[in-house]
């Protein structure tokens, strides 16, 4: 018979299951937690005000602007290429047309905002915007006119581009919908066909 005193004792744990346990775990948790996360170079977008105000000067001047120079380089190009007048005599028919146009366009928004409540904006901004559509879609169909000419119906198909041209820019300039930007359009053809009749009315 062997008694408790002569009973083998169960060998005491190793050391490494301590190191298991939860209080070791615990122990170890504010070690990783102190490892701070990667920083990523990653800049977002920028939004909220700025953003929309840099969209706003986009719209409002910087590509008016840059269509405006862009169209008289193009009709003096397409001037002294295929025209034979001089720089002299081809910067006083383009600055011409384009006062022209631009007056007789903004009489016509100045109608067509009194009866259909369109917002204009800044005065000179609207002159920009107008300047740049006058001037635009002609110089875009004076400049590649020459190839236009031997394509079949290539004529009607760059007058139909200069309407679409000319209507897109209009409404997107003074954020128009599609029946404000027709009603424009119209008030525009009455009176440029008022002034055509004028002028030959006094001649």
């Amino acid at each position: 018979m062997i008694y408790p005193a002569q009973m083998p004792q169960a060998a005491p744990p190793p050391d490494d299951v301590y190191d298991m346990s939860p209080v070791a775990l615990q122990d170890a948790a504010p070690i990783a937690k102190s490892v701070a996360p990667p920083v990523l170079s990653y800049q977002p977008a920028k939004v909220g005000p700025g953003a929309a105000l840099d969209t706003e000067n986009l719209m409002n001047f910087q590509a008016p602007l840059w269509i405006l120079c862009g169209g008289v380089v193009a009709e003096l190009i397409a001037k002294l290429l295929f025209s034979h007048d001089g720089l002299h005599a081809a910067a006083v028919d383009i600055g011409g047309g384009m006062i022209l146009g631009t007056v007789i366009q903004l009489a016509a928004m100045f109608v067509a905002a009194k009866f259909r409540g369109i917002q204009l904006g800044e005065f000179w901004l609207a002159v920009l915007k107008l300047a740049a559509t006058s001037i635009a879609p002609g110089a875009a169909f004076d400049l590649f006119c020459p190839v236009l000419r031997f394509i079949p119906l290539g004529m009607l198909a760059g007058g139909v581009g200069v309407f679409v041209l000319y209507f897109a820019l209009l409404g997107t300039f003074f954020d128009l919908d599609q029946s404000d930007t027709w009603y424009c359009v119209m008030v525009m053809f009455i009176i440029n066909m008022a002034v055509y009749f004028l002028v030959q009315f006094i001649h």
